[in-house]
């Protein structure tokens, strides 16, 4: 009898009362589950000098060329291993990438070659293409290959001839798998054969190899797989054999791959049967798969005291993922508790799912919703700094505009990330009692940007800068005037004997958020230094483009049609992206200047640089001195 573990409180008489009650309806909780993917991405920080203003780019129209078949069959055609071996593998990375013009003789070209050189490197690249391309007409002539005894030409070609039903390669690796004496490789490729044909005369000696404990791990596992992709059905009395082994390490996980497949109700008991096993990675394979079976089991499970029971605290990652999927696609309050424990999980993808499933959850309904703020108001007041960082996020996407105070005492904490995120928060809430908290982090982020030296710093760097951004932009939009001149001191550019050099992108937002700052009303000393640094391309050390395009948005936003001279220098459409010509396009339309129209699409085709393409291929027949192309 199979229980959930010592000291569980899911005992065997609730455990069998548990499956009974459940089995009949799993199929269809299965479908269910299934329909709930994911949750969509939830709120980012981002940075609002990349997109804004909006305006319309140049579009493109880039299609794939069709691949130049009529120079690698050329290759194809001589007698050397090289342009053979490049000419196939080409073939069989643009099949793979489906690119286009592939002609349909490729396949009978490359087995005409395949059986007219005797090279065996060149043998072996042409079967690799010959596989890929599904391109074997006569089985029995690559029967004959193989039982010439080349291993690596039947380690490519007789799983592909097993799928074509190749009596020959079946017979061959069932008498392999059957003899206690194959050595491990001949083994492996047996194993391989079978499982890609799907024989299920080979049941019986995947089962001796799958249930020996004296059998090489990694060969029981290959059988157990193979096993599992054959039969669907009819292998719940292996599975429950190995989950009662004790002293059989891979027996858990072989028990699983077993079953994977399996969708009758004997195959329940024994997944639940599993749920204690203290083999981590056994425990995030099953939990996954139950996650897709039925998802409030994996739940119900958390919640249940056994060792190693999925929670927060569980070492393996994989675990703690498989819940909180369960937990988004279950979407109740009580998982709402747990998918906010997750907000300090250690990894770094598993606590941002976590993030995204609770703002997925709070719009379902306003009961949810009610749920998913107070949790995040609960982690605002977290010790951790990854809950604080997504609790911020979550707040500014679910506009709780009432955690100012708390955002703005995290400005100074004492990690970048959490003060990004808070000072993100307070850009998107736009309150008047943050911006003086903002103008004095800006004031003491400054020299830290200026001073820059030490480049094993460089990610707390980035994001006090990110911080940064977010605090001017904040205050360029609300056109708080306090912050003035603390955000004009970004607009110098430091020469290299001076101040070292600055982030690029920061100074470009400064220049932005006072565009915003000033808009409409013209101030000669900040446009003549916007003018400077939109002109400043033949200096030593030019300006950088964001500064360049801050500059134009400011000049655009200053309202003074007299300055339409200066954007005209630089305006042009013809770029697919943002920048100084299309920024300096849409600024002289912005002044009442003639607004260029945007081109047409660019056109044309994605010409590869395949390796082949420019070499010299000798006509067939003729001598080369060199191999490689």
């Amino acid at each position: 009898m199979l229980t959930v573990g010592q000291g569980s409180k899911l005992g065997r008489t609730f455990l069998l009362a548990f499956i009974a009650t459940i089995s009949a309806t799993w199929t269809f909780r299965s479908v269910i589950a299934q329909e709930k993917t994911d949750p969509e991405p939830g709120p980012r920080r981002s940075v609002n000098f990349l997109t804004v203003p909006a305006f319309e780019l140049r579009h493109s129209s880039i299609q794939e060329r069709d691949v130049p078949a009529e120079l690698w069959f050329k290759a194809l055609n001589q007698k050397e291993r090289a342009p053979i071996c490049q000419a196939a593998e080409l073939f069989v990375l643009a099949h793979r990438e489906q690119l286009p013009g592939i002609p349909k003789e490729t396949g009978p070209l490359l087995e005409k070659v395949f059986f007219e050189t005797d090279d065996p490197v060149a043998r072996k690249c042409l079967a690799v293409a010959i596989v890929e391309l599904d391109a074997i007409t006569d089985i029995e002539r690559y029967e004959g290959v193989i039982r010439n005894g080349n291993f690596a030409l039947a380690q490519i070609l007789e799983p592909a001839l097993a799928k074509r039903g190749s009596s020959a390669a079946i017979e061959r690796n069932l008498q392999r798998l059957a003899d206690p004496l194959t050595i491990r490789p001949l083994m492996q490729l047996a194993i391989e054969v079978v499982q890609a044909g799907k024989v299920t005369e080979a049941r019986e000696s995947l089962e001796s190899i799958v249930l020996n404990r004296r059998a090489r791990s990694d060969l029981r596992m290959k059988s157990a797989q193979a096993l599992g992709e054959i039969f669907s059905t009819g292998l719940i009395s292996n599975a429950t054999e190995l989950a009662g082994r004790t002293d059989d390490a891979t027996a858990p996980l072989l028990a699983v791959e077993l079953i994977e497949n399996h969708s009758d109700d004997e195959t329940l008991p024994v997944l639940l049967g599993l749920t204690n096993t203290p083999v981590p990675v056994v425990q995030a394979k099953l939990l996954t798969l139950l996650t897709e079976i039925d998802p409030q089991l994996v739940v119900d499970l958390s919640q249940e005291d056994f060792e190693l029971a999925p929670g927060i605290n569980h070492p393996h990652a994989g675990v703690r993922l498989a819940l909180i999927r369960s937990a988004f696609r279950v979407g109740d309050f009580d998982t709402v508790e747990i998918l906010s424990s997750f907000l300090d999980d250690p990894n770094p993808t598993n606590r941002q799912i976590a993030a995204d499933a609770l703002f997925s959850l709070s719009s379902q309904n306003e009961q949810l919703q009610e749920a998913v703020v107070n949790s995040v108001f609960t982690s605002l007041q977290s010790d951790s700094w990854r809950t604080l960082e997504l609790a911020c996020l979550l707040a500014t996407g679910l506009e709780m505009k009432e955690t100012t105070p708390r955002m703005m005492e995290l400005l100074g904490h004492d990690r970048p990330e959490v003060g990004a995120s808070a000072a993100y928060a307070l850009k998107e809430f736009q309150q008047e009692e943050s911006l003086a908290a903002a103008t004095e982090q800006i004031v003491e982020n400054t020299p830290k940007i200026f001073d820059f030296l030490d480049p094993r710093n460089r990610v707390a760097f980035e994001l006090t800068c990110e911080q940064t951004q977010h605090l001017a932009e904040l205050v360029g939009m609300m056109k708080y005037r306090p912050a003035d001149q603390p955000l004009r001191a970004f607009i110098p550019k430091k020469e290299p004997g001076n101040i070292v050099i600055t982030d690029d992108l920061t100074r470009g937002v400064a220049i932005w958020s006072l565009g915003q700052m000033h808009a409409g009303e013209p101030d000669s000393e900040l446009i003549d230094a916007w003018i400077d640094r939109l002109n400043d391309t033949t200096s030593l050390v030019p300006e950088f483009e964001y500064i360049r395009e801050g500059a134009v948005y400011a000049i655009a936003w200053s309202g003074d049609p007299e300055l339409i001279p200066y954007l005209e220098v630089y305006a042009l459409r013809d770029s697919l992206s943002r920048g100084v010509p299309t920024a300096s396009a849409w600024g002289v339309a912005e002044l009442g200047g003639e607004k260029i129209p945007l081109p047409p699409p660019v056109e044309g085709f994605n010409d590869r640089n395949w390796s082949l393409r420019y070499a010299e291929i000798p006509e067939s027949g003729q001598s080369s001195d060199n191999n490689s192309p």
